[in-house]
């Protein structure tokens, strides 16, 4: 049996329509589940159990990442947010994190067009930077 290729498969799902009375059943569940989850979350931060934080948004005064730790992350975020070139941070393939800090991994890419592209933004990036 041959199995047809997803892409086939998509125009169909997106023309399905669902019956009221179906529609109804899974908007229901979907606000059973999200009460559910309210619910768990204020349990637990009412009664201090769990992971909540004392003091939002660093969730304790001392930070338990190494100093420098999130430089790299923020890099590659900027990369991926503003450049539009994806990374991955160096620190995340290391054990010892100081050690990858100042590197960062470029994603793999299958096509070369989309290598030359991000040669492009990076060369853009390196001329913002050096002026």
């Amino acid at each position: 049996m041959h199995a047809e290729p997803a892409s086939a498969a998509l125009p169909r799902l997106l023309s399905a329509t669902v019956s009221p009375v179906v529609f109804r059943r899974i908007a229901l569940a979907a606000v059973g589940v999200l009460v559910l989850i309210v619910a768990t979350g204020a349990t637990v931060r009412l009664t201090g159990s769990g992971l909540g934080c004392p003091h939002w948004p660093t969730c304790t005064t001392k930070h338990a990442l190494p100093r420098g730790y999130h430089s790299d992350i923020e890099f590659a975020t900027y990369l991926v947010k503003d450049v539009g070139v994806a990374v991955v941070p160096g620190s995340s393939f290391f054990n010892d994190r100081k050690a990858g800090r100042n590197k960062v991994r470029f994603v793999y890419s299958k096509r070369d067009e989309t290598l030359r592209e991000a040669d492009k933004r990076l060369a853009k990036l390196a001329a913002r930077v050096t002026r």
